[in-house]
């Protein structure tokens, strides 16, 4: 999979912005375009916040979380990623970036 991953791009297209609230453990993260809000834990939650910054593939959002988690960045910890990315894109938080536009 070579897809770029992004912040929802409807929410980036009218100028929106995800809301969060730290509970501690969890993080409700509510989405102004959708009019939802989730309960995540950090792991997602520090998915989206390195999302945030910039786009960024399946291998850099793995390598990444790997560092931070104390893990090893291997086949199996980038499938686990790419559930956590599947997820998050189901709930309209991520999508993939527009290569047209690139």
């Amino acid at each position: 999979m070579n897809e770029v991953w992004q912040i929802f791009s409807e929410l980036t297209k009218d100028k929106k912005k995800l809301e969060f609230i730290d509970w501690g453990i969890n993080i409700s993260v509510y989405n102004p375009f959708s009019g939802d809000t989730h309960l995540l834990n950090l792991f997602p939650f520090e998915i989206l916040q390195f999302l945030l910054k910039k786009p960024a593939s399946l291998y850099d959002i793995a390598e990444y979380s790997a560092i931070l988690c104390d893990e090893e960045h291997t086949e199996q910890w980038n499938k686990k990623v790419l559930t956590v990315l599947e997820h998050l894109k189901a709930l309209e938080l991520i999508d993939y970036q527009n290569k047209s536009l690139c």
